[in-house]
């Protein structure tokens, strides 16, 4: 999607700054959820993902402000990265509370946590906003969105999506990281490193 485009689906204009863009995009799929749009929603959904994806990729490159009548600016791409699992970068630091004795790794991609689906869910919701914008929510699938970026500047999706354990009545939360910019699963271990400290107790025990 060009930038025009991408700036005409938020309602943003090219001197705005990215606290702008991210907060049109955040209130636009807020209203473009089914809840609220209906069935409609689902298409108006995708489009605003793309508009995001366009200017977060020329936020990236430094060509948030670049209007089109003006050339673009030649850019290098940073090379593929190669070592440690990626980790989402934060606007402000604060030190987490620690990780909760009852959240523990299966794999490399899933967190059990004993608790209930709802208060799971709000505990994790709670834990991921402090790495990202959440930007699609649906409690009733127990599924949820937020767009994070990464160490090296990759805008990237990190997707949750929780499922109950009868057996030991406990929650599986399986975690994915995809990037924005580009057709690549990431190893999305970082960032669940990352999560885990931020993670709030149960508010049941």
């Amino acid at each position: 999607m060009e930038l025009a485009e991408a700036r005409r689906v938020l309602g943003v204009e090219a001197r705005d700054d990215w606290s702008v863009v991210r907060a049109a995009y955040r209130e636009r799929v807020r209203l473009a959820h089914p809840d609220i749009a209906g069935h409609g929603g689902t298409t108006r959904t995708v489009e605003l993902n793309a508009a995001y994806r366009a200017l977060s990729i020329a936020r990236r490159e430094g060509r948030l402000h670049e209007r089109a009548d003006e050339p673009p600016v030649a850019t290098e791409h940073a090379p593929t990265r190669t070592g440690p699992a990626p980790a989402a970068t934060r606007r402000e630091w604060a030190p987490p509370p620690g990780p909760p004795p009852d959240v523990r790794f299966l794999g490399a991609d899933t967190l059990v946590l004993s608790s209930p689906p709802d208060e799971t869910f709000r505990r994790l919701v709670e834990a991921t906003h402090e790495l990202g914008e959440i930007s699609y929510l649906d409690r009733s699938s127990a599924i949820f969105e937020a767009v994070v970026h990464l160490d090296d500047g990759t805008p990237a999706s990190f997707v949750v999506s929780l499922q109950w354990r009868a057996h030991d009545a406990s929650c599986e939360a399986f975690c994915t990281l995809e990037a924005l910019d580009r057709a690549e699963h990431l190893d999305v271990s970082g960032v669940l490193t990352q999560l885990v400290p931020y993670i709030p107790l149960d508010r049941g025990t």
